[in-house]
């Protein structure tokens, strides 16, 4: 019986900044896409960036393209560990809660893989964050 380490082994997480409701992500190839300005989604994405004009950190994550997500609120991270992952409950559902630099969230696209996302750091205009495949 092989045993999963707690923790998750260092690896590079990948910088990507987005702008606030007007682009998203293709976690499978990396490419930032342009949302489109009426329907606010792209069919090439799997995540982008809501603004919540009410709170701050302001950010949302929002899933499209049948990505669905697991947020980890209070979770850096660095603090992820393998338990969590493969624990995840996820949801194609909006969850309005912030993203901020104490908050991940794990993703799982259309394609079945599943990325971490986290370390968030806002501008005025965009979100930068790092993401990284876990599964």
């Amino acid at each position: 019986m092989t045993l999963l380490p707690t923790f998750l082994p260092a690896a590079e997480p990948t910088p990507v900044t987005l702008q606030f409701e007007r682009q998203g992500l293709d976690l499978d190839t990396g490419a930032v896409t342009d949302l489109d300005p009426v329907m606010g989604s792209s069919d090439e994405s799997d995540l982008a960036i809501g603004y919540h004009a009410d709170r701050s950190p302001h950010a949302t994550l929002i899933p499209s393209s049948g990505a669905e997500m697991a947020l980890m609120p209070g979770t850096g991270m660095a603090d992820v560990t393998v338990d969590e992952i493969t624990g995840a409950t996820f949801s194609s559902t909006l969850q309005d809660e912030p993203f901020g630099s104490e908050s991940s969230a794990l993703v799982k696209t259309a394609a079945g893989s599943v990325f971490l996302i986290g370390n968030a750091s806002e501008a005025v205009e965009s979100v930068s964050f790092q993401y990284m495949r876990v599964e």
